[in-house]
């Protein structure tokens, strides 16, 4: 028996009969009364505090997802700032002013440098409306140019013409070839975009 129990048993034996049936009774009660504290005291705390956890969960799901709009929308705003600068951009490549000049003008720097003749321009047509698009806002005019040249040298003109004009485009060509000539003889047609509310 350790000391702990011996002093407990004489502890005991000291009681007097109503004190032993209070302390025997308290401690058939104690149980009852941790159960009683244990469900009304911590079993609602710690609901509370995983309602508490859950409901912070909650807050950050709608922050992050408050948060992923906001920043869609800035995406969205800068995508279409530059949307718009391309589209300025390429409004600026387009045919304006007199048509027939600017038409000339292009084609003569198209092949400069390049072993290609042009023998005739034709007359613009246009500006007309396509409907590429619903309410696609402009008009496109063409030309056909008609020349002389070698093959690759009209190749590399067609490739860097497209390239370098995206607001236009290569219509029809039709190569012949030239009596008593390595070069052919070429009829092509330009097409281009026009701005009709340009200033």
């Amino acid at each position: 028996m350790t000391q702990f129990e011996h002093g407990f048993r004489n502890y005991l034996q000291r009681l007097s009969p109503e004190k032993k049936r209070n302390f025997f009774g308290l401690a058939a009660a104690l149980p009852l009364l941790l159960w009683i504290a244990y469900s009304h005291l911590v079993v609602p705390q710690c609901a509370a505090a995983e309602k508490l956890s859950h409901d912070k969960d909650k807050a950050y799901q709608e922050i992050h997802k408050i948060s992923t709009e906001v920043c869609n929308r800035v995406n969205i705003q800068e995508e279409k700032q530059q949307i718009e600068k391309r589209l300025q951009d390429a409004e600026v490549q387009m045919a304006q002013d007199d048509l027939y000049i600017w038409m000339i003008r292009l084609v003569q720097a198209s092949v400069k440098d390049r072993n290609i003749e042009i023998t005739q321009y034709g007359t613009i047509r246009g500006p007309e409306q396509r409907d590429l698009l619903p309410n696609f806002p402009y008009q496109q005019i063409s030309m056909s140019i008609s020349g002389n040249a070698y093959y690759n040298e009209i190749g590399h003109f067609l490739a860097d013409f497209e390239n370098g004009h995206k607001t236009g485009r290569i219509g029809n060509v039709t190569l012949d070839t030239t009596s008593g000539s390595e070069k052919l003889h070429f009829q092509i047609e330009l097409i281009m975009l026009v701005n009709p509310n340009a200033k």
